[in-house]
């Protein structure tokens, strides 16, 4: 034990000995340390920033800009034009940037039915790759055109595609939801006289479900353009989306026997 002793003070009187030289050192050079420090973090800047600069460049690659506090009673398309920004990154991180990196919007507040100048957009970075800064937006001279909205109901009529086998038949159909509510711009939204829900019944002898897609068509049976007319299909007055369930009459033999078919509609 008296060795262990021993030996522990002999090692601290070693370390005492050898750092007490260096501490005076820098309590007699305090400035000069300092310096030391400051100079090195600089040349580790300077190194980094020769191996990898940042760089200011236009980005090839349209933004698609996003109408916000759109009033209620207008419609907007989604998209309502595209920008394209400078921006200041690093240059190992310029070539991979895209249009998911960024959020570009258009605030459409306080502005009614008719035709604007597309408003300031504001372009904000959604990633910190390589330091990204949003240096200016490049904006062209476009206009935004508000239409009314409009919301109606439409009644729903099942469409049924092919026939079952010979010996089987098909009996009469029916919606289990009659009518949906159109909404969207005014003048597409006039044209809708029905809404179809089609299925297919070719070679089918037993009951089945089936998702299916509900289609706003004009008095002349043509599709209306569900996606790109900006229409939209809901079940009740209030909500949005269009699933619901279309039952069909049944499929049955020559002979008799019933069997269920069913469908449902997105």
């Amino acid at each position: 034990m008296e060795q262990i002793r021993g030996f522990i003070q002999e090692t601290a009187m070693f370390i005492t000995a050898v750092l007490r030289p260096a501490a005076r050192s820098v309590r007699e050079n305090s400035g000069l340390a300092v310096l030391s420090v400051v100079l090195a973090f600089g040349m580790w800047i300077f190194v980094t920033d020769a191996e990898n600069p940042e760089q200011t460049r236009v980005l090839p690659v349209d933004l698609p800009v996003e109408p916000v506090n759109v009033p209620a009673d207008v419609w907007v398309p989604q998209e309502v034009g595209t920008v394209r920004v400078r921006v200041r990154v690093e240059e190992n991180v310029f070539e991979s940037l895209t249009k998911d990196d960024f959020q570009a919007t258009a605030d459409l507040q306080g502005l009614a039915v008719g035709e604007y100048p597309l408003p300031p957009v504001e372009v904000r970075p959604l990633t910190g790759r390589g330091n990204l800064r949003v240096v200016d937006v490049l904006q062209d001279k476009v206009t935004v055109k508000l239409l009314q909205l409009l919301s109606k109901r439409a009644p729903v009529d099942v469409d049924i595609n092919g026939s079952p086998p010979s010996d089987f038949s098909l009996g009469a159909t029916e919606a289990e939801t009659d009518s949906v509510v159109v909404s969207g711009p005014q003048e597409g939204v006039q044209a809708v006289t029905k809404v179809v829900a089609s299925i297919d019944v070719e070679g089918r002898t037993e009951s089945f479900e089936s998702a299916v897609r509900l289609e706003p068509r004009d008095q002349l049976g043509q599709p209306q353009g569900h996606a790109a007319a900006g229409i939209q299909l809901s079940r009740r007055d209030s909500g949005t989306g269009s699933r619901d369930r279309v039952r069909i009459a049944g499929i049955h033999r020559a002979s008799g026997g019933n069997r269920h078919s069913t469908c449902r509609y997105r």
